[in-house]
């Protein structure tokens, strides 16, 4: 449903890591994993905050994609941007918490 602009999620995830350590397949790996993730999250918060009507209407535009799409979201959805951040920004902290329990077990 929403495809978010890659690179500045992947910069927003990069920013809350630090993926150093890795190589850079294995951070691309954990990047690609993040990044669907935060928007199989997102997709379902969009979805928690939309009438069924909306419901209807963005399944219809999503077969287009593209702009259309994110512009109908942001009309529907207060603080959309905000929503993205926290998504991103819970999804990141879930990673950290389960990498920090793995390096400490």
């Amino acid at each position: 449903m929403v495809n978010l602009n890659n690179t500045e999620l992947k910069q927003k995830i990069i920013e809350r890591l630090d993926l150093s350590n890795f190589s850079p397949e294995e951070q691309s790996k954990i990047l690609f994993l993040l990044m669907d993730n935060v928007s199989c999250k997102l997709n379902m918060a969009i979805l928690d905050r939309l009438t069924e009507d909306d419901r209807r209407k963005l399944q219809k535009l999503s077969r287009a994609g593209g702009k259309k799409v994110l512009n109908f979201i942001g009309s529907r959805v207060d603080n959309f941007s905000l929503l993205v951040e926290g998504v991103t920004k819970q999804t990141v902290d879930d990673f950290r918490r389960v990498r920090q329990l793995k390096v400490n077990s």
